[in-house]
């Protein structure tokens, strides 16, 4: 019997915000981390595994998602033996100076990023490349 590719419409998606600074200590940081982490793995195993038997699971992962998608896709390939496709999604910003598209990324960590508009530094408004999306699953 052949496999069936299931796309998940509405897709099932995680959004993710910036952390508070009020989060980010270098002693409470890791903690958080590994918490967000098996979180959103725990949320797509439960609506990936709604669908049958599990072949493999094709994901959409902002760039600025709480935990970059390689980071991601690294634990998740520890807790099941799906094939686990992904694709990044780039972060698009729009800014009060009228710029509207990829911002500069000043720096970029686990559950943390730094932004600013490439064209007058200021802060911009995300308005994608945040989330994480299970856009479909193939079930045996």
């Amino acid at each position: 019997m052949g496999s069936e590719e299931i796309i998940l419409w509405p897709q099932f998606c995680i959004r993710c915000q910036p952390a508070p600074q009020s989060l980010k200590s270098d002693f409470l940081s890791p903690y958080f981390s590994i918490m967000h982490e098996q979180a959103f793995i725990d949320k797509i195993i439960e609506q990936a595994s709604a669908q049958g038997e599990i072949e493999s699971v094709f994901l959409e992962i902002g760039e600025l998602a709480h935990v970059p998608g390689e980071e991601l896709v690294a634990s998740f390939r520890t807790r099941v033996s799906w094939k686990i496709d992904w694709k990044e999604i780039p972060a698009q910003v729009m800014c009060d100076c009228g710029f509207s598209g990829h911002p500069t990324i000043l720096e970029r960590g686990h559950d943390y990023f730094m932004i600013e508009c490439p064209e007058c530094r200021g802060v911009p408004v995300i308005v994608a490349g945040t989330d994480i999306k299970l856009v479909s699953v193939r079930v045996k």
